[in-house]
């Protein structure tokens, strides 16, 4: 959604956004555009599936904008916030955010801490990946987006 708002911002005109379903993007590219159309895929630098993968005879343009990056440890405000039980959700975009949270709250001890709090997962791929930790409990988005997923917060 924010790379959308960018391409809009900058003019483009005919701009899709969705969420981390490439599948599901790709049946929309393939319903929608004629054959040997050009698509420009902005994405990150480590990607779950490859979009020209899914569109055969589609040329597929990817434009890797970002790279995300691990955590190597938990903040100190963080660890303290966990010790003191005033951490009352997770938002989890990824399943690769959550393995790395789950290693993180592991490497300092605090894995039972979760017990605690609500996880809040983009999708089902997260929340089995979430599932490591002994959440309080765990929500699943209705959709894979970041509005969706927000909307699980208290007050969303």
């Amino acid at each position: 959604a924010t790379t959308a708002a960018a391409l809009r911002a900058a003019g483009s005109t005919t701009v899709r956004a969705r969420g981390p379903d490439v599948a599901g993007m790709a049946r929309e590219i393939a319903r929608d555009l004629p054959p040997r159309a050009r698509v420009l895929y902005p994405s990150g630098k480590a990607v779950a599936r490859a979009l020209d993968s899914l569109l055969p005879g589609i040329r597929v343009d990817r434009l890797v904008v970002y790279d995300a990056v691990p955590a190597h440890a938990l903040s100190p405000s963080l660890v303290d916030a966990l010790y003191a039980r005033t951490v009352h959700s997770v938002l989890l975009f990824s399943a690769r955010t959550a393995a790395t949270f789950a290693a993180l709250v592991s490497e300092v001890e605090l894995a039972g801490s979760c017990r605690y709090i609500k996880a809040l997962c983009l999708s089902d791929p997260v929340a089995a990946r979430a599932a490591s930790l002994p959440w309080r409990s765990i929500a699943v988005a209705a959709r894979p987006t970041e509005e969706a997923l927000l909307a699980l917060l208290p007050d969303g």
